[in-house]
């Protein structure tokens, strides 16, 4: 289970997790710093954001994907405004809905959510197409860099080329 193991890599941060990952992680370490989202999908991004505001002390990882994102796309907005230091939000695009059955969501036509992140004012986003090639570290939620060029994996999904 390829998730469950990435998802080892984020366990000492305060995590807002919505259905998928949530139940992934739930039954791969549960702890008790975790705030699952159960049946919360299109505000995971928002209470991570709140969670991270009014705990600055901690740093949050958001694990959402791209269904729920694409239901509160104004989170990002308001993301970029309030610029929490404290705040990673990782966006797993499986291009469907999975939580409901396999629908696609609009990714799988083509709308990308890091343009989009981009266009909201957020400035360190990265892409990646897998687990291996991911780079991006919890800790350096500060770093404000925007990656690029991209590229086009072999599916035609947009990645950051490598540093």
């Amino acid at each position: 289970m390829r998730f469950a193991r990435f998802s080892r890599c984020w366990m000492e941060s305060r995590c807002c997790r919505t259905w998928v990952p949530t139940r992934t992680i739930y039954a791969a370490a549960d702890r008790q710093e975790n705030f699952y989202m159960w049946g919360a999908m299109g505000s995971v991004s928002s209470i991570g954001l709140g969670l991270a505001l009014a705990r600055p002390d901690l740093r949050v990882v958001v694990l959402d994907g791209d269904g729920s994102l694409l239901m509160n796309l104004g989170s990002l907005a308001t993301i970029s405004a309030q610029r929490p230091v404290n705040l990673v939000h990782i966006v797993f695009d499986n291009r469907m809905y999975e939580t409901t059955g396999g629908q696609p969501t609009h990714t799988a036509a083509g709308v990308n959510l890091a343009a989009i992140a981009r266009a909201a004012g957020l400035t360190a986003v990265r892409e990646s197409s897998d687990v291996s090639s991911f780079t991006g570290n919890p800790s350096s939620a500060s770093d404000r860099r925007s990656e690029s060029p991209r590229e086009r994996d072999e599916s035609g999904r947009k990645v950051t080329a490598g540093r």
